[in-house]
Parts: structure tokens; sequence; C-alpha cells
């Protein structure tokens, strides 16, 4: 644009009483506050077009300054530090950015410093004038100078009443009146709570309802959670939507996204940390789906009960919902700290875990993936470090459950690596279809077929038999309760289907005790006949028994029931020994 055509379109715009040197001028008594918060929205766009070209502008945020296009609790009263509560100022500053007559809110600054809120749901509340009119409000938009120099701060003493920064839903579980918020954003500023109360301070509590105003499409960028109970929940049965998180980072919080509504359609969580979860960091009773893509998580539960970095439970009502992890690294620093719990009754979910690594480094190795097998959910965890993680727990089912009939809930684990131990424990009257191929964890690599496998235990009680019928390679390791003693040859044993064939078969029992008794292991089929035999040697010392290239068809039961025994001097003989943690019974057949 020439010289000639500045000075004209200034000219006009000095006319108009808002040229570059007047417009703050034209009521002497009205600050300069009140009169920008009393301009139309063509006199603010005038006037952002006379001085987009004054001078040249160090930073985005001086030019936005410069152009008045947001506002800052300051400008309404805000003292900003932790000494005085900034209620009032953030209740002005919000129905100035949501005022009649503007196709988009104003974009909300906090500037550097600390904003104190003692009343619940401040981010959600504004006038009665504008709540009609601005149920629905697109764009909202606070931003801030940096997680570490902006901070919203609750105060909380009480030990009984929770709060919420942002509140959606009624303590009746329904849309509160100021429900709504559609593609709001929220960046480089801290939420944190101050206060001797024990009462949870939470974030985001939205309600998707029916009526065209959901709350939904939330953009969180470089935001941090600190000290803080749940930090995004979702409630209600219709019209939710997708919301992302960008480089945000929860310190001390329980959840990091608590979701119970079918229609939600999808969470994006790109590049996140939480720091010391105390509960589950992905909850979901009900919903649609989950993208996690990179961060760091760190489980610290506290409490005596299991927590799970996704815990999917409950029953989504048959809805086939996909949740998907990538390329993430885990602390899991407690005992009830586990990676996956997929419950409940005809639960579809789809849920793949991938390139990630998993690692216990207090409270000992435990079971990281927990299954129920009356689900339809299939759980599929590909090329992953699980260092010092048991595998795989199946819940235990009920006696009624029919396992000759579909669809079972199925799990999948291929190529992962690791330090630790390769446990699938079974519950009571536990079915499923369990795929174990090219893992690579412990001292012991197993490169199965890649079938899936239908897979059935009793119960892994003291002195309790166990059978198992599976396809493919099986892999156990006996309880050590003292309950998986091989004196008995019936105490442990596999069966085989009719029509099938039997390629391989490989028993370990780990070198343990201090006797140094000698004996064999045998593998027997019900009719006595010897698959394959160890080496003699002492019960302090390894045995392995490794049939390979067995071909052998099976035409009755008796063939088809495969048993562990020792043996000494004549079968049959009651050698005392103990399948430990580390032993494994596995067989391959189609």
């Amino acid at each position: 644009m020439d010289d000639s055509a500045k000075i004209t379109r200034r000219t006009a715009l000095s006319g108009l009483g808002i040229g570059a040197a007047t417009f703050l001028a034209t009521d002497a008594s009205k600050s300069k506050e009140q009169r920008l918060s009393e301009l139309t929205f063509d006199e603010e766009r005038a006037l952002r077009e006379a001085h987009s070209e004054d001078e040249v502008l160090a930073t985005p945020y001086t030019m936005v300054k410069k152009m008045r296009h947001w506002i800052t609790p300051a400008d309404y009263g805000a003292v900003g530090s932790l000494a005085t509560a900034d209620d009032e100022a953030m209740l002005r500053t919000i129905n100035a950015a949501l005022r009649p007559g503007w196709n988009l809110p104003r974009p909300i600054y906090l500037e550097a410093g600390d904003i104190l809120l003692t009343e619940h749901n401040i981010l959600g509340q504004w006038d009665s004038i504008n709540r009609a009119a601005f149920k629905g409000v697109f764009g909202f938009t606070i931003f801030g100078a940096g997680p570490y120099a902006s901070r919203l701060v609750m105060q909380q003493d009480s030990n009984v009443e929770d709060k919420w920064f942002y509140d959606g839903q009624t303590s009746a579980g329904t849309a509160s009146a100021n429900n709504g918020l559609i593609y709001p954003t929220f960046r480089d500023f801290t939420m944190t709570r101050k206060g001797t109360g024990t009462a949870k301070v939470h974030a985001f509590r939205l309600f998707s309802e029916a009526n065209g105003y959901p709350s939904q499409k939330f953009r969180f960028f470089n935001t941090r959670w600190r000290d803080l109970g749940t930090v995004f929940r979702v409630r209600g049965t219709a019209n939710g939507d997708s919301n992302a998180f960008f480089g945000t980072h929860a310190t001390q919080c329980d959840t990091f996204i608590d979701c119970e509504n079918p229609q939600a359609v999808i969470f994006n969580v790109f590049g996140c940390d939480f720091e010391l979860a105390y509960e589950d960091i992905f909850k979901f009773t009900q919903g649609n789906g989950l993208n996690v893509v990179g961060g760091s998580y760190m489980m610290h539960t506290f409490a005596p009960a299991e927590h799970f970095i996704l815990n999917l439970a409950a029953d989504p009502a048959g809805i086939t919902s996909n949740f998907a992890i990538q390329g993430i690294r885990t602390e899991m620093n407690s005992i009830y700290a586990k990676i996956v719990n997929i419950t409940g009754h005809n639960n579809a979910a789809n849920v793949s875990i991938r390139d990630s690594a998993f690692r216990t480094l207090r409270g000992g190795p435990r079971n990281a993936f927990v299954l129920a097998p009356d689900s339809r959910a299939q759980l599929t965890v590909e090329r992953c470090e699980l260092l010092n993680n048991y595998k795989l727990e199946w819940l235990a089912g009920s006696p009624n459950y029919e396992f000759t009939e579909g669809p079972f809930a199925r799990a999948v684990f291929r190529d992962n690596r690791g330090f630790g131990r390769d446990d699938i424990v079974w519950g009571a009257n536990a079915v499923g279809w369990t795929d174990v191929s090219g893992d690579q964890l412990g001292a012991t690599d197993f490169s199965g077929g890649g079938k899936g496998k239908r897979c059935g235990i009793q119960s892994c009680s003291g002195n309790t038999d166990r059978l198992k019928i599976a396809n493919g390679w099986v892999r156990h390791w006996p309880c050590t309760d003292n309950d998986a003693s091989v004196h008995d040859e019936d105490n442990f044993q596999v069966r085989i289907p009719i029509g099938s064939i039997i390629r391989a078969v490989r028993v370990r029992k780990a070198a343990g005790g201090a006797s140094a008794t000698t004996y064999q292991l045998e593998v027997v089929d019900a009719d006595g006949n010897v698959l394959g035999q160890s080496v003699r040697a002492a019960q302090n010392a390894e045995h392995l028994v490794d049939v390979q290239d067995l071909w052998r068809v099976v035409t009755t039961a008796n063939l088809g029931t495969i048993r562990v025994r020792p043996v000494s001097g004549a079968a049959g003989s009651t050698v005392s020994t103990t399948m430990g943690a580390g032993d494994i019974f596995a067989i391959e057949y189609y």
C-alpha cells in the first residue's frame, strides 16, 4: 500500500471518530477499557486495519496487543497474585470476551502471574444476558505467557466439595446452563491448586447433549495441570466429538482422560507427558476411541487398588471402539500399576500397543495386560519392550460361559522384547484366543505358529488339575504356591483335539532346590506312550525335554492328552519336584 492510500484510509477512519490519534478521546469520561468494550465489530476491524502497518512489531503477541484483539483479566481489575482472589475480574473478562454482536469471542490473554480463583466453574460462567445467545460458543480462547509464567490457581480449603475450573455438568448429571464450548483453545498456561483442603480440584468436565449445544472439539497446546484430580472428563449420551492435546503436561494428577460417552468420537494425544499418575491415566467406561502418539507416562499408584495406563471398563454397548498407543515410554513405580485392562461383557474394543517401552522400576514384576474372557475385545501388542513385566492375565470367566462358541476375546503378541518373564495366567473358567509369535522375553525365545489359538484352563488354585485346550504354541508357567508339583502325572496336562497334528513339544524345568537326587522328566500320553525324556540329572540341575518334528496325528482322546511327569528308575515313581516360576510347557500343533 503506498503512502497516499494510507493517508486516505486513515483520514476516512478519523471521520468515523476512530483514527489513530482520536479513537480513545471520543468520550473523555470513559476509560480506555470501557471505550474498547463498546467498539462494534466494524469499528474494531477498522481500528485493526488502521494500526496494522504503523510500525515494525517485534513479536506476534506484541502485534496482537497493538491491535487490541485480545483482553486480559488485568484490564478488568485482576491483581495477579496469590494474595487476592480474582474471581470477579475473571468473570468480567469472560463476559467481555463473549459480548453480544461479535461473531467470535475475543481471546483472553493471561499475562505472567497468578490468577487466584475461589469459586467453582469460573470458566463456565457468563451472565444471563449473554447465556441464551452464546450457549454454543465457538472459538473461546485462553492463552498465557507460558506454563511456568501464567497460572490459574484454585483456592481449595474444603475437604468435601470438589471444584472444577470448567464444568458443563450439573450435580444431577445433566448439562449445565453454560454447557456448550465448541472449538475452544487453551494454551501456554498452568492450572493448579492451593489451600489446606483435601477435596480434589479438577480441570474440565463436559456433558455432551442432544440439543445441538454440546461441549466438543477442545484443543490444548503446551498446557500444564498440576496437583489436580481429573484433567478432562466427558459425560452424556450424544453429540460428542473429537478433542486434542498437543505437548501438554500433567503432574501429580489422578486421571488424564475419563470418558463415559459412547459418541465422544475420539481423543488425540500427541507428545504429552503425565508424571506421577495416581489412578487410571486413560479411563473409558464408554467411548469410541483414543490415539496416543509419543510422550512419557509415569504410574505411581499408592492406593491398594490396581490402576492402568488404559482402563476399558464396563460395557460400551457393543460399539467397536478403537484405542491406539504408539511410541510412548512408561515407568510403573508401584505393584498396583499395570498397562491395559479390558473388562465388561460385550466389550468390543480394538486395542493396539506398538513400539513402546513399559518398565516396572519398583514393586517387582506383575501381569501387565488384563483381559476379560467374556468380552469381544482384541488386544494387539507389537514391537514393545516389556521390561520386568509378566505378559497377560485372563480374568476368571463365568462357570456357565460356553467357550465352544465365539466371539472370543483375543490377545496377540508379536515381536516384543524385554528382560522379564513371559507369563500368561489363566483365571478359573477363562477362555480366549491367545496368539504369541516372535517374542523374545527373558531367557526364552519362542517363535511359534501364527494361528489364532483358543485356550481354556481350569483354576490355578491350590492342588487343582489344570486343563488346556489350545491351537498352536501353548505357553504356561505353573503357579508357584505349592500347587504345581509334577510328582503326580495327572497334575499337569494338555488336551489336544482329535484330528490335530502335534509337531513339537518342549518342557523346561529350571535348576532349583538343593536336592541332588537324580531323575528324568518324561512327556507321555494317557496311554503311557513316552514322547520324550530329559537327560537324567539332579533335581537342582536344569531338565529339558525338546521333541521336534514329531508329526503325531491325534486319533483318540488318549493320544491327545499330553502329560509331564518325573520318574526315578521305573516309570511312574513319585519323585517330588515342583514346576516353578521360570518353567515352561509348550506344545505346537495344527
